[in-house]
């Protein structure tokens, strides 16, 4: 990979579709070679102390649907060719809740763990990854699913467990 003005590294033969990503302190994002981009994506890489300390590894032969994002506090790894749908989120970080006079978008974000995805996976369609998971090689996401625990190698997972974890209070 050779060192591009945009990213911090960016392969042979990468497709950007138009109109491009939203890119956050792109020179922490590593392009493998193929890599392609759907249309307004979002790509950022979250400030530490003023500083991006952290990286996006997108390697060879990786898609990214359209409106799909990737925000990185602790850093998000993608393995070789795997397919991610469109209006997917990988995150591993959280918006902070706890102050209740503050408007949650306005409170800062908390780290929660970096995200490893596997050669070879399939993320479906409007897919959520959280914090903290590792996605194995050739595993299945379907459309929609929540994923808030490791998937093992080849193990396709659906759905979301969700239930109250706490009642926030002004």
């Amino acid at each position: 990979m050779k060192p591009r003005a945009r990213f911090g590294a960016m392969g042979e033969g990468c497709a950007i579709e138009r109109p491009g990503p939203f890119l956050w302190n792109a020179d922490r994002i590593r392009l493998g070679c193929r890599v392609r981009i759907g249309r307004e994506a979002r790509l950022q890489v979250n400030l530490h102390d003023g500083h991006a300390v952290h990286w996006i590894d997108i390697e060879d032969d990786v898609v990214i649907g359209s409106a799909s994002q990737l925000s990185a506090s602790l850093g998000i790894t993608i393995g070789h060719g795997t397919r991610i749908g469109e209006e997917v989120l990988i995150t591993d970080n959280m918006h902070c809740y706890e102050d209740v006079s503050t408007p949650i978008p306005l409170q800062t974000v908390r780290p929660v763990g970096p995200v490893r995805i596997g050669a070879n996976a399939y993320i479906g369609r409007g897919a959520v990854i959280l914090g903290g998971v590792t996605i194995g090689d050739g595993a299945v996401v379907v459309d929609r699913a929540v994923v808030q625990r490791d998937v093992a190698p080849g193990e396709w997972v659906a759905g979301c467990h969700t239930g109250q974890i706490t009642l926030r209070r002004p």
